[in-house]
């Protein structure tokens, strides 16, 4: 009697996740873009995915705070307009020398002008973001060159923090804000 207690509830149990395990997983990983305007495709395709895990709409009160705060400017004393179109309205204030017709002229070398640890800090994230199985004792030694086990471990802490959002959010569909 005992047993079919156990059982009964297992096999149920079992036939109703067995669905779920039947579903083939990726062959291959997705690409990870690697030039800004693959990544500027990658952001506005998630704008517009469905979601897999669809969010209620949002009530009366909600989209009149959102009005009142886009009408205020988000609370951001003014800065929030600049971050539109690219940040096209800030290139209007910039010597002529970094402006392009389309913006900004994209550096020859993006870590131009970082200091040894920040770079060092720029090389472990993204390794550890994009192949955190290829990290070794000897990518934890280069950072512990220029910062203490409390900062290294701030490091980690907030990279893959990142990390498993970004990756929650792309398994549960959830869209980007416009």
């Amino acid at each position: 009697m005992t047993r079919n207690r156990i059982l009964v509830p297992a096999f149920f149990l079992l036939a109703a996740t067995a669905p779920l395990i039947a579903e083939e997983a990726a062959d291959q990983p997705k690409n990870v873009p690697a030039t800004r305007e693959e990544v500027k495709q990658a952001l506005n395709n998630l704008r517009h995915r469905k979601p897999r895990l669809p969010l209620p709409a949002p009530t009366e009160e909600e989209l009149k705070a959102a009005r009142e705060r886009a009408a205020a400017g988000g609370g951001a004393g003014g800065l929030g307009g600049g971050l539109v179109n690219n940040a096209r309205m800030r290139a209007l204030h910039l010597p002529e020398e970094p402006k392009t017709n389309t913006g900004f002229r994209p550096q020859a070398n993006p870590q131009e002008g970082f200091s040894p640890s920040e770079k060092q800090v720029f090389q472990f994230t993204r390794k550890l973001t994009v192949a955190p199985q290829l990290i070794v004792d000897s990518d934890i030694s280069r950072l512990r060159e220029h910062f203490s086990d409390s900062e290294v471990a701030e490091i980690v802490h907030r990279v893959t923090t990142a990390a498993f959002f970004d990756r929650l959010t792309e398994a549960a569909g959830l869209q980007l804000e416009d």
